[in-house]
């Protein structure tokens, strides 16, 4: 269903006097659980209330916030690094030549990754599956970044360092497999 849709199912179900967890369970409950969240509903229920007519989103001005510009790359040249050490998979983002330049320039050495190894890091065993599950749907890259945030705010310090003592395990496994898939034995 797309969002103007969307938003006129709100605007009519709030005019009926509907409280918004009763309009986004409907909306669930027809569409599944990714066709919008509760937040994006009960916003839109203020809107509307407020007097809003138009069910389309406001005019901004400027870039989006995910626009590379040279202010992004000089922005981010100039954030310490001094002790990190990312580590890559073999994305063609991680490895294009651009990246390895950049890489070089400000010293920052990069742990290999195997070329053909399985799930390696955190953020794909562990973080993406526990942010899916989590995370609902949004109308806008702030609207997201905001819930991202408060979502990774919320897991205890505890649950980061446990993935970090399954990571170093996979990295074991890893090595003890010669880069081989090694999934059926965590």
């Amino acid at each position: 269903m797309d969002k103007l849709s969307v938003r006129s199912y709100i605007k009519t179900r709030s005019l009926l006097r509907l409280a918004a967890t009763e309009i986004h369970d409907e909306l669930v409950t027809v569409y599944g659980p990714y066709v919008v969240s509760y937040c994006t509903v009960a916003r839109w229920i203020r809107r509307f209330s407020g007097g809003r007519e138009s069910f389309y989103d406001d005019h901004r001005v400027g870039r989006p916030i995910t626009m590379v510009t040279q202010r992004n790359i000089d922005e981010r040249s100039s954030a310490k690094i001094s002790g990190i050490q990312p580590h890559h998979d073999n994305a063609r983002s991680h490895v294009s030549g651009i990246v390895l330049d950049y890489l070089r320039e400000v010293k920052l050495s990069v742990m290999p990754h195997p070329p053909h190894s399985p799930d390696l890091p955190p953020s794909d065993f562990w973080l993406f599956t526990r942010l899916k599950r989590n995370l609902g749907t949004y109308p806008d890259a702030r609207s997201l970044a905001r819930a991202i945030t408060m979502e990774l705010n919320s897991i205890p310090i505890e649950e980061y360092q446990k993935t970090c003592h399954k990571w170093i395990e996979r990295m074991k496994l890893c090595v003890e497999h010669q880069g081989n898939y090694f999934e059926h034995l965590m």
